[in-house]
């Protein structure tokens, strides 16, 4: 049936069709935005857009089930630029002072502070109000997450593009387990209360102790990423928690938090989790997380969206690009929860318009058309897209039966959208991430976490310093104030 869908989609807009509505509400087949975009970019014949996106696995759904559709369709072609994750950010600056050599870029949304108040990105929203104009469209600009919008896409007020990439973490966990009448009879009488999935951090670590006293060395209790280059996500979603620091990063004068007694209580918990995961589990890196779940190692982790998807291949398949991606032993047998502590932090790219593109309008009408609810389903229901489903209500639906467990995977997704909170997301962000990334592996590996904190705390108030406490509190304040949004959902 998902694949009857897939070709449909791709059929329907090739060939122009009109808008579909059920009732008013929008579908993953509704089309009055890719359509109109199909139109409007069939005058441009002949013309190249440079895409910048991040290269790796994130191009694939692009390249193999969207560009060809819309080269064919418009006779606009479509160069890809796939560049390292670690150079995505300098390559946009650089764009700014090289007119035409990118027209579209992901952008993560840590990044926007400096881009958006740097002038690399085009005004956004002024294409948006005059090329989608009619009901239909304005109905569709609808179906996209407010809070992926306001988390991923908006700065000063504004929006900068379409998220591409919008939920936040989920507690993976194996129903398998926690749903097992009589470990769930072991729990109580162990700990006290019902086992379920967790909804505080403690929880979260008694019920990681039980799993692997349990069952290790076959399964592990749970695990995060504490290798380096990613352990800053796990860091700062459990520092966005009520249970913690509640995402207060600076005092009133802007000096860090980061090593504040909640902070020294949090990254203690989080260092004292990885005894209920596999031996080495303080230098395992990210990979290791979800292949150790896939294949049936692991009890529960917290993680992205993607791959429940690849813990769920059904019978459909991957691409031979997932290669890698070990024969599940889950599939039917996890499900999805808010995070322990009870917020879910957004991890998400937006596409963006570079300031010199020479082909603005154009541009728009690419990102609107690969981001209308049709094409957006095309793009990210296929087992190896990294789009989020997350970020269309209607794909979301769209997904619901698409593998086991896949309704109750796209509630939980739903149940996040209300406690969104976000990492760092002012200026020089990303030189703060790096430096909480190193605290955290330092920590993991044998320095005490208050000194790991400590030098943290330091590094950050010398960055702050460069940057100009008012300048950041400034750009601080309307971080705090998007958090109090989404929190206020």
């Amino acid at each position: 049936m998902k694949m009857l869908k897939y070709i449909f989609a791709v059929m329907f807009i090739a060939g122009g069709a009109t808008a579909v509505q059920a009732g008013g509400h929008v579908t993953s087949e509704s089309n009055a935005t890719s359509t109109a975009m199909i139109e409007f970019a069939k005058q441009y014949a002949g013309e190249t857009i440079n895409f910048q996106i991040e290269g790796g696995l994130q191009p694939l759904s692009w390249r193999q089930d969207l560009i060809p559709i819309w080269e064919e369709a418009t006779g606009v072609k479509i160069n890809v630029i796939e560049v390292p994750f670690t150079e995505q950010f300098q390559s946009l600056i650089a764009a700014s002072m090289a007119p035409g050599s990118i027209d579209a870029a992901y952008v993560f949304y840590n990044w926007l502070p400096d881009v958006v108040e740097g002038g690399a990105l085009y005004d956004f929203e002024s294409l948006r109000d005059k090329m989608l104009n009619t009901p239909e469209m304005k109905a569709e600009l609808e179906d996209f997450s407010a809070a992926g919008v306001l988390a991923v896409s908006s700065w000063n007020d504004k929006q900068w593009g379409f998220p591409v990439d919008s939920a936040g973490l989920t507690n993976y966990y194996r129903s398998d387990i926690i749903e097992n009448a009589a470990d769930q009879a072991k729990f109580k009488d162990r700990y006290g209360y019902d086992l379920a999935a967790p909804k505080t951090w403690k929880e979260y670590g008694e019920i990681a102790t039980y799993i692997k006293d349990e069952y290790a060395p076959d399964i592990y209790g749970a695990l995060h990423a504490a290798g380096g280059g990613q352990a800053y996500f796990w860091f700062f979603q459990a520092f966005n928690s009520p249970e913690f620091c509640d995402g207060n990063y600076f005092d009133d004068d802007m000096n860090a938090l980061v090593n504040a007694p909640c902070a020294v209580e949090m990254l203690e918990s989080l260092k004292g989790f990885l005894d209920a995961g596999p031996p080495g589990a303080n230098t395992i890196d990210p990979g290791r997380v979800w292949t150790d779940f896939i294949e049936g190692k692991l009890g529960m982790h917290v993680e992205f969206s993607p791959f429940a998807r690849w813990a769920s291949p059904g019978d459909t398949g991957f691409s031979d690009a997932l290669s890698f991606v070990p024969i599940s032993t889950v599939e039917g047998k996890f499900k999805l929860a808010v995070p322990p502590g009870g917020n879910s932090n957004v991890i998400g790219y937006t596409t963006a318009i570079s300031a010199t593109s020479e082909k603005p309008e154009l541009t728009f009408a690419f990102l609107a058309w690969a981001t209308a609810p049709d094409m957006f389903y095309v793009n990210a229901s296929p087992p190896y897209s990294l789009t989020k489903w997350t970020v269309r209500y209607s794909t979301m639906e769209a997904m619901k039966g698409a593998y086991p467990n896949a309704d109750q995977h796209m509630d939980a997704f739903k149940a996040t959208f209300d406690v969104l909170t976000m990492e760092p997301k002012w200026f020089a962000a990303q030189e703060y991430l790096s430096i909480i990334d190193q605290a955290a592996t330092s920590a993991y590996t044998g320095t005490p976490v208050q000194e790991a904190l400590d030098t943290a705390a330091e590094r950050w108030d010398a960055i702050t310093k460069r940057v100009g406490k008012k300048n950041q509190k400034r750009a601080y304040a309307q971080y705090q104030a998007q958090m109090a949004t989404l929190r206020g959902n």
